[in-house]
């Protein structure tokens, strides 16, 4: 399939007419690596699929300080809540790995919902990003800055071939400031959590590349 004609994962189970009437309503776009695709405060009426790449997607404090949330990635989606509700972006997006996106106006975005299958789709999909955002904030809550900062590092990994092993690694970590921004800690602290992981044989780091051993029961 042309990347002309990529339709997100999330409706790939829909009739072949309702993904043929989806696809009408998608633009193609690309962005390279520290491209901003919003800022926060910007007027938003665009609904962002991602194809291939990564950004990050993160907020200004009152001091003028970057707060990450969260990354998205293949097959995530942003910018509805803006195309929602009318109002302003309420965070600033930035590609932190060459994007590939296929964007659907607002018009386009409630002239998909008039199709019911669409709807229900689209609306489960919110659902589990609620769901993973209060289990996120649980964690946050319930799990010391140890076994947090390593389900973060989980979540970014990707699974690679090490001497015939796998393994799970995150080739471009955050810095340790960007991860305590995500925690709500502070730089030290990361610091220290990322030597003790090490020396408990939890992870290897090495630059920005995290070799990540710990068994999911760890985390």
């Amino acid at each position: 399939m042309s990347p002309e004609h990529f339709i997100p994962n999330i409706f790939k189970d829909l009739s072949a007419e309702d993904r043929d009437f989806i696809k009408s309503q998608l633009t193609l776009a690309h962005y390279h690596e520290g491209e901003v695709l919003f800022n926060e405060g910007d007027r938003g009426d665009e609904l962002v699929f991602i194809k291939q790449g990564k950004v990050k997607i993160s907020k200004t404090s009152q001091e003028g300080r970057e707060l990450l949330i969260t990354y998205a990635g293949e097959g995530e989606f942003f910018g509805e809540l803006s195309v929602l509700t009318g109002q302003t972006r309420i965070a600033t997006v930035t590609v932190v790995e060459e994007l590939a996106v296929q964007v659907m106006s607002k018009a386009g975005f409630l002239a998909c919902l008039t199709r019911p299958d669409f709807s229900r789709v689209f609306m489960t999909a919110l659902a589990w990003r609620l769901h993973e955002s209060s289990e996120r904030f649980s964690d946050l809550v319930l799990y010391n800055v140890y076994r947090n900062v390593l389900e973060t590092l989980r979540r970014l990994a990707q699974p690679v071939m090490i001497d015939g092993v796998e393994q799970l690694v995150v080739e471009t970590r955050p810095t340790h400031q960007e991860i305590a921004a995500l925690l709500g800690s502070s730089r030290e602290v990361i610091t220290r959590t990322l030597s003790h992981l090490q020396r408990d044989g939890l992870l290897h780091v090495e630059g920005k590349r995290v070799v990540i051993y710990a068994p999911s029961e760890v985390v």
